[in-house]
Formats: C-alpha cells, structure tokens, sequence
C-alpha cells in the first residue's frame, strides 16, 4: 500500500489584477489597490475600504480641498 498526504485548500490569497494601474500612479495610491486585489475574493467589504482609501489618496494627491467653502464636507 502507498501512503499519500493529502491536503485541502482553506484560503486562497492571490492578487489578481483586476484593474491595470498606470506605471506613473503614486505608491501611496497603488498599495491599497493591490491590497484590494488580494481581498476581494475573501472580503468584499475590506476590498472596497482599500478603493475607498485610494480614491482619498488620490482627492488629496489633486489636492482637491476636504471642506468646502461653505463649510460642507466633500471627502
């Protein structure tokens, strides 16, 4: 008789590229974006947190003001 080891896959983490990023994007943009890859079959919600960090970064990288001038939120 042979004696084999089988083994079953819990998780997956892979970081598949959903989007292509461009080569000049900020790193402080594109590591929550890469982050998300890697969460998005595990996680959607935290996926979505890491977009939603991005597109802060990227509001603040145009420096697109946090309040406005009538006192209002924007982002």
């Amino acid at each position: 008789m042979v004696e084999e080891d089988r083994y079953h896959i819990k998780a997956l983490v892979s970081q598949v590229p959903v989007i292509d990023i461009p080569k000049k994007t900020p790193a402080v943009i594109e590591k929550p974006i890469r982050a998300a890859f890697s969460m998005l079959w595990s996680d959607r919600g935290a996926a979505a947190n890491k977009l939603r960090i991005s597109v802060e970064r990227i509001l603040d990288h145009f420096e697109v003001p946090v309040r406005s001038e009538r006192g209002g939120g924007c982002h």
